[in-house]
């Protein structure tokens, strides 16, 4: 559930250029919660970005898929009091949300999957745990107004554990992306 509730206190961890400030900056303003800025160089340290989320009360959190292995290996207990803490923008790593699992799990931590040309994300996966030695992370189902396909080369819909390309669709896909 990527809902940002009013009493939400969101910790603004993305560039303005980055399509993810979207859904941070909108999805929080728009649902009456606060949304907390923060200095750049702060994201960059685990003892400082710690303290940020004890002392500005962070209750939803976005990060990298590199920041929150950085912080997830350093300090991963950090996380501990967020109600939601999505990582994505690039590949999760399995090792990672493990160490997050194991010492400071988040009452919700989100693989949240979605390439600029989708706005920000398309589908997004509750990690609760991984299964033995997992080597990948799920990016999830569809998020509302999303859909999204796995094809095979001549565009027919491939079978379930068939490998193809991934189609997207809905909201998120500008008019006229393709046609």
């Amino acid at each position: 559930d990527l809902r940002i509730l009013p009493e939400d206190r969101v910790l603004a961890t993305t560039n303005l250029t980055f399509d993810i400030s979207c859904y941070e900056m909108f999805a929080t303003l728009l649902n009456g919660a606060c949304l907390i800025p923060v200095r750049a160089e702060d994201l960059l340290d685990s003892k400082t970005l710690e303290t940020v989320l004890k002392e500005r009360r962070i209750s939803v959190m976005w990060l990298s898929a590199g920041l929150f292995h950085q912080h997830a290996h350093a300090a991963p207990e950090m996380f501990a009091r967020l109600r939601c803490l999505i990582a994505g923008g690039d590949t999760v790593g399995p090792r990672a949300v493990r160490a997050v699992l194991r010492h400071g799990r988040p009452h919700m931590l989100l693989n949240g999957y979605g390439p600029t040309e989708d706005s920000s994300l398309a589908t997004a996966h509750r990690v609760t745990e991984l299964e033995g030695e997992a080597e990948n992370v799920p990016i999830g189902i569809n998020v509302p107004g999303s859909t999204a396909y796995v094809v095979r080369d001549d565009g027919t819909i491939a079978d379930t554990g068939e490998s193809g390309e991934r189609w997207l669709g809905g909201d998120g896909v500008a008019l006229g992306y393709l046609k």
